[in-house]
């Protein structure tokens, strides 16, 4: 009978593999049994039991893109927010109450220049609006993950109707969550009909893109997702500014992008607001909304009515 290198048969060396075989066949099944939805449905209901937990809160995070449309397709209405959620670096999160959902989130990983790198909550949904209780919780939760990808800050906004006087009261109970306002922006809407007269000469042009050493006044958004289709460049006497306009028949929603150098320029500023206001009304335009810092609307009260209509805070935690 044949012999191998080793001094076994070819009959043993028949065994062993037959052996070696089912062991093989054996570990896979138990691989796939641990994988499986009811075994880890089970194991996490045993767990609970002997820990007395009957609402244990889990997260489950999608970042892979087939994963991320068939969670919006299947399960959430997301389609305004399909851009963000099928980018790159960004996560649906589902929040499990015990073994439901009682809560979707999405996440987007940021590095920028002049914010650093951070986390951004562009949403959390709650299931049922009785788990907003439970927003903390969630929260702990998500950092932790964000965490683990060595993030320094976690950001989100939130805004209330300039009307409700809530702003106060929901600020300090966010500065104690370990939150830190770091900017504070403003939706007005203005009545720019008249400005169809003003003396000022309009130099605007369509273009593709803006400039890196532009910045949007009134940031609510990552810049990646800023809306940057339908710009137009204004050509001032020492320097020039961009905006990106949305049309709805009579009402332009405006983006103004603003050089970097004269962030702080008053004169520049309102130049780039009654130029703007000029060229809109010029194209029968009568209503404007764009966000706006409370700076700029001390320049640009003594020049139009303004109605303000939210007050947005950018809110940022130190991980």
């Amino acid at each position: 009978m044949e012999k191998f290198k080793d001094n076994s048969t070819e009959e043993e060396f028949k065994i062993e593999a037959v052996e070696f075989y089912n062991k093989y066949k054996k570990y896979e099944e138990t691989f796939k049994l641990i994988q499986s939805k009811g075994f880890i449905d089970t194991v996490s209901k045993l767990y609970n039991l002997i820990n007395k937990n009957t609402n244990r809160i889990l997260i489950k995070t999608y970042e892979n893109i087939e994963d991320k449309k068939r969670i919006m397709m299947d399960k959430y209405s997301m389609n305004q927010h399909k851009f963000i959620a099928l980018s790159d670096k960004s996560e649906i999160i589902e929040i499990y109450n015990y073994d439901k959902v009682a809560a979707y989130a999405l996440i987007s990983y940021e590095n920028e220049i002049d914010f650093g790198q951070y986390a951004f909550l562009h949403f959390i949904n709650f299931i049922n609006s009785g788990d907003s209780k439970n927003y903390k919780k969630f929260e702990r939760l998500m950092i932790q993950k964000i965490k683990s990808k060595s993030i320094l800050y976690f950001d989100r906004i939130i805004s209330f109707q300039s009307d409700d006087n809530k702003d106060e009261r929901a600020l300090e109970e966010i500065k104690n969550m370990g939150y830190i306002c770091i900017w504070k922006n403003c939706t007005i809407e203005l009545n720019i009909g008249d400005f169809s007269e003003l003396k000022v000469k309009v130099n605007m042009k369509k273009v593709k893109n803006i400039d890196m050493d532009y910045t949007a006044i009134g940031k609510i958004i990552p810049s990646r997702f800023e809306n940057r289709n339908n710009i137009y460049e204004g050509i001032l006497q020492k320097e020039k500014f961009f905006i990106n306009i949305v049309n709805k028949k009579d009402k332009a929603f405006v983006n103004f992008y603003i050089y970097n150098g004269k962030l702080d320029d008053k004169d520049y500023i309102i130049e780039v607001y009654k130029i703007t206001f000029k060229f809109l009304s010029e194209h029968n335009i009568n209503k404007l909304v764009t966000f706006i810092s409370p700076e700029n609307i001390i320049l640009l009260n003594n020049t139009i009515n303004i109605n303000i209509l939210q007050n947005i805070y950018w809110l940022r935690k130190q991980l």
